[in-house]
């Protein structure tokens, strides 16, 4: 089943199928799993999702996230804050 593009993103390049993220929504967490990656690491993974940044060290790069191979990626964004390049070392791909 394929998912429609949110209204926030543009496709760049449709033959290598990459999208283009001008402002993402965090996709909401627990509120006990945004504390504990508050308390952890001091900053709110909310709003790097919101200005597309990946999170900073030691999870992510800190660099600038807005273009994603696929749309799962996408949404995995919204839930980690990890751009493709951090997300392709996590998963190993």
């Amino acid at each position: 089943m394929r998912f429609p593009l949110p209204s926030n993103v543009k496709r760049v390049d449709n033959n290598k199928k990459r999208c283009r993220i001008e402002t993402m929504k965090p996709r909401p967490q627990s509120f006990w799993v945004e504390a504990d990656i508050a308390n952890d690491t001091g900053w709110v993974r909310g709003i790097f999702i919101a200005v597309n940044q990946c999170l900073p060290h030691p999870y992510g790069c800190g660099g600038e996230a807005k273009e994603f191979n696929d749309e799962p990626s996408e949404r995995e964004y919204a839930m980690s804050g990890l751009c493709q390049k951090c997300q392709d070392i996590f998963f190993g791909e």
